[in-house]
């Protein structure tokens, strides 16, 4: 519950007006009619927590330590629900024992970058709390938007000023 607990403090600390709307699902506590929903995978992939949810419940679902991924209760929770933008991070890119988590790459055309624009070659990247809002459609725009706002990389390309 301590890992639930901080990805709790850290939630609030970038989205205070959440606190209320806060779920989780542990061994002994399943409130998951919330706008976000903690659990560990170990209680997830319990067979009758998981028929608690239909697959496609989660419209993000983010998933810690994906280098995991090929474990029988990493895979089962991964192959069972189906959000629309799944999410995983890793400090890991390579795991020791030979077996990889699968990583979805899709090829995508480079934009041309248009009079006063400049295409970066990304190196790093975040998501903040503003793209976290824009991209769920919280935003009183109500549209959801791309996330990338925080990025560095190389310049390779420029347009015609």
């Amino acid at each position: 519950m301590d890992i639930l607990n901080q990805a709790e403090n850290s939630f609030l600390l970038a989205w205070p007006e959440i606190k209320n709307n806060i779920g989780y699902v542990t061994g002994e506590e399943k409130v998951f009619n919330k706008q976000v929903t903690l659990a560990s995978i170990q209680a997830l992939s319990r067979v009758h927590t998981l028929e608690l949810f239909d697959p496609k419940y989660f419209d993000t679902i983010k998933i810690d330590e994906t280098h995991h991924a090929t474990s029988p209760t990493y895979s089962k929770v991964i192959n069972y629900f189906k959000p629309k933008l799944p999410l995983g991070v890793t400090g890991t890119h390579e795991r020791h024992d030979g077996k990889q988590a699968h990583i979805e790459l899709r090829e995508v055309e480079l934009p041309v970058p248009g009079p006063d624009q400049i295409l970066v070659r990304v190196k790093a990247a975040s998501l903040n709390r503003g793209e976290f809002i824009l991209g769920h459609g919280l935003h009183k725009s109500g549209s959801a938007k791309p996330i990338g706002m925080e990025a560095s990389g190389e310049a390779v390309a420029c347009g015609n000023a």
